[in-house]
């Protein structure tokens, strides 16, 4: 006996008897239209999938221009020159004042350095709101959210509102008043430089002692050692023929060895008054260490002050 197998469960029939309305014993489906509609639908034009409509493109987003402030949202943002002009104008105001001191161009210079500086530095963005310097540009990512956040439209952003360079104004002032300090010489004039004054007492003082050193002479010295040949004594003879009594005589004496090279400096200071038209001898006068191997010594008035 035939076999047959449900085209539907796949049990496969061994007692099959043919008849037309045979069923499956498993399922129950009739093995004549299971086969039938099977033959129908491998017979039918396949069916033809529906092609998806393409998604419309979306519109690119307006460029946002100008830029806003990231602590308060405001959009009036401004350029601003670094450094502060307060101390630009008092660094300009100070170095004119104090020129009369002869301290007046170190300060203009640092001025000038400094207005030059705030000149050609780049501008810094300051919210005109708040002054806070957290500024982003609109179209970013972060300044897009920001504007929908605040519910900003391009209509609402400005372009960055500029700030004038006013250390240039300042810098062309100082120029000006440079000019005419220099093409009047008034800063020479208030220091006095140009009116010589004869009762000037440092000139007076100068002046003296130019005349009392060229009165006050050396008549004689004689020198030795003592302390084991260690430290050198000289005596000097002083003669005043300087209209000035003298005070405070300065004797540097240089000594030498027996081949003549000179081995030392000894400078000493006579702190007595010699009066004008006066000789005066000063005995054992210490001039200091001395090198045992010097066997010569020359002796002058090196300096002096004038009494008075």
């Amino acid at each position: 006996m035939p076999s047959k197998t449900c085209l539907k469960c796949g049990h496969e029939n061994k007692e099959f008897t043919g008849a037309p309305d045979a069923a499956c014993p498993a399922c129950g489906a009739i093995y004549a239209k299971v086969e039938r509609a099977q033959r129908q639908a491998e017979s039918a034009p396949a069916a033809t999938p529906e092609t998806p409509k393409p998604a419309p493109i979306a519109a690119p987003p307006a460029k946002l221009r100008g830029s806003l402030c990231a602590a308060c949202g405001s959009t009036r943002i401004k350029r601003q020159v670094k450094g502060s002009f307060g101390i630009e104008l008092a660094l300009w105001l100070i170095g004119f004042l104090t020129l009369i001191f002869g301290i007046g161009f170190i300060i203009l210079i640092i001025a000038l350095i400094y207005s030059l500086w705030r000149m050609f530095s780049a501008r810094v963005k300051v919210c005109a709101g708040c002054g806070s310097t957290s500024i982003i540009q609109a179209d970013s990512p972060m300044g897009r959210r920001l504007v929908e956040e605040l519910g900003l439209g391009p209509q609402d952003m400005q372009t960055d509102i500029p700030m004038p360079r006013v250390s240039a104004i300042v810098l062309g002032l100082a120029a000006v008043g440079i000019i005419l300090a220099v093409a009047t010489n008034s800063f020479t004039e208030v220091k006095g430089l140009n009116t010589p004054n004869p009762s000037n007492p440092p000139e007076r003082q100068q002046t003296s002692k130019q005349v009392a050193m060229g009165g006050l002479k050396l008549e004689d010295f004689s020198w030795g050692t003592t302390a084991f040949d260690t430290v050198m004594e000289a005596t000097f003879v002083i003669r005043n023929d300087s209209p000035h009594d003298v005070k405070d005589i300065v004797m540097r004496c240089r000594s030498f060895g027996e081949s003549g090279t000179q081995l030392g400096t000894h400078t000493g200071t006579i702190y007595e008054i010699v009066q004008k038209g006066e000789t005066r001898t000063f005995k054992d006068f210490n001039m200091g260490f001395i090198n045992r191997q010097a066997v010569r010594a020359r002796c002058n008035i090196h300096d002096l002050d004038v009494v008075g």
